[in-house]
């Protein structure tokens, strides 16, 4: 019904033009050269890269620059108005625990039906959960969101799609700082350091800390992360990358507010805001991932890749269900 309302007034418009009279100055202000040639968009979350128009797999790419300008704050905002993914944020601070849901699939827990990759390499916890809130997003430039199974290419982690999260090339040096500050002590520090050099190696050294006083007790936040990228060609043919991801996140958890079965919330004493559940409640965690990726081509059908991956995390939690 949606294809054939659009069909139908695509025609509409273009009869109702047809009838009205064409002014010939403006006409003739119209040259075919005056063509605006749009930006081609490369994508790897489909292990080769391809242009998204040839592309046989519903992917959405989001700039984080632009998601900056449009008010970018926390983790999952990546997904506002794409296509077929339903998200929403637990209790928790923001991003804490993350609900995703692509096409309609839904986990058990930890959104285990898609996989969250860093240029290509799974970026997952002890649990194999995604880490949608470690990812530094600091060094990340653009954000492949690939709806449907890829179980095929990156095994049973992949069912209901992927998210690859592709760093900044380093082409030149550049060094980055920001400073942001928002309600209730939001106050975050970016930093950015990208050297390259002549033989076509570079560097890119990255770093947040993240601070959060929280909309009520029991919920303070606060995050430190350091990003370190390396590119190094092997001879012509051949390229290795490699990244170390330190992440360190200190956490208080508010508790749920109880309600009844119509949805009433039960009164508490002092309140809504002040019933926190049976203290402390919090999710601490230190992690360290370490990624290797060599890429080799072979001739213009044919390239190789090989990846190696090390992780290690230290987690401290106390929830109340």
């Amino acid at each position: 019904m949606h294809r054939f309302l659009r069909l139908f007034g695509g025609v509409a418009v273009a009869a109702a033009a047809a009838l009205l009279p064409i002014d010939p100055a403006l006409a003739q202000s119209v040259h075919a050269d005056e063509v605006t040639e749009l930006d081609e968009i490369v994508v790897t979350a489909t292990r080769a890269e391809k242009p998204l128009l040839e592309t046989a797999a519903s992917i959405t790419v989001q700039s984080t620059t632009e998601l900056r300008e449009k008010g970018f704050v926390v983790g999952t905002d990546e997904f506002r108005g794409v296509p077929g993914v339903f998200f929403r944020r637990n209790e928790g601070d923001n991003e804490e625990f993350p609900s995703i849901a692509i096409r309609g699939v839904t986990g058990n827990h930890g959104n285990d039906t898609f996989l969250a990759l860093v240029d290509g390499v799974p970026f997952v916890g002890p649990d194999e959960e995604v880490l949608l809130y470690e990812v530094p997003y600091a060094a990340i430039d653009t954000i492949e969101i690939v709806r449907g199974p890829v179980s095929a290419l990156y095994g049973r982690g992949g069912i209901a799609g992927a998210v690859n999260y592709r760093t900044r090339p380093i082409t030149s040096d550049r060094t980055e700082f920001a400073v942001g500050a928002g309600n209730e002590g939001f106050m975050r520090v970016d930093a950015l350091l990208d050297r390259s050099f002549d033989n076509g190696a570079g560097i890119s050294l990255s770093a947040t800390y993240e601070d959060f006083e929280g909309w009520r007790e029991q919920s303070q936040r606060e995050l430190t992360s350091i990003f370190l990228k390396g590119t190094v060609p092997v001879g012509d043919r051949g390229t290795l990358n490699g990244y170390l991801s330190y992440f360190e996140r200190r956490a208080e958890i508010p508790g749920a507010i109880p309600t009844l079965a119509d949805g009433t919330i039960v009164d508490v004493i002092g309140g809504a805001e002040t019933f926190l559940g049976w203290l402390p409640t919090y999710n601490d965690i230190d992690g360290l991932i370490g990624a290797l990726k060599y890429e080799h081509t072979v001739n213009d059908a044919l390239s190789l890749q090989f990846t190696g991956q090390a992780r290690q995390f230290d987690s401290d939690a106390s929830l109340n269900f």
